[in-house]
């Protein structure tokens, strides 16, 4: 009933409904990208496969990958990208990386537990988004029992690291 009627309880135009649902596939693609990838989990959107959103271009030969930290006693693991340039592939691979709200939004930090995606971009109020930064992502993997630890709201949508953190975040 939220997706059928606007605020003031008018029906949406079908054009609306449509493109509520584009946004709904590319939130499942971007938020279970893992399951889907590794074929653990299949979901559909009016029988058609959701195609998973790789936030880090792994398959891409021009993806800088930079060596994965641990700190935490082995909790927190982190594994630094740079997306390649638009020069260095193709445009559409280009465009759909920019991913569902575009390339500033989703520069920063991606942060995952048990696979799950739980925050897809933004750098955790310790940096600003700038455009000379737009290709760098961030990978975080936290482990379960950080819940409480990492502010975990009851929606797992968002996530705040803790402060004896932040300075190797930052620094890294």
């Amino acid at each position: 009933d939220r997706v059928l009627h606007t605020h003031e309880d008018k029906l949406i135009s079908e054009q609306k409904f449509w493109e509520a649902v584009r946004e709904i596939e590319n939130h499942l693609a971007m938020v279970f990208h893992r399951y889907i990838e590794t074929q653990r989990l299949k979901l559909f959107v009016n029988s058609n496969p959701v195609v998973e959103w790789d936030p880090f271009l792994k398959k891409e030969k021009s993806t800088q990958c930079f060596p994965t930290e641990v700190f935490s006693k082995d909790q927190v693991k982190v594994t630094g990208f740079v997306l390649p340039h638009i020069s260095k592939i193709n445009p559409e691979t280009f465009d759909k990386a920019a991913g569902p709200k575009g390339w500033n939004e989703h520069q920063g930090f991606y942060i995952y537990r048990n696979d799950r995606l739980l925050v897809s971009g933004g750098w955790l109020r310790m940096f600003r988004k700038e455009d000379h930064v737009k290709l760098a992502r961030i990978m975080i993997e936290i482990d379960t029992s950080l819940d409480f630890t990492w502010q975990l709201d009851i929606r797992k949508s968002r996530a705040t690291p803790p402060a004896m953190l932040r300075d190797e975040l930052k620094r890294y």
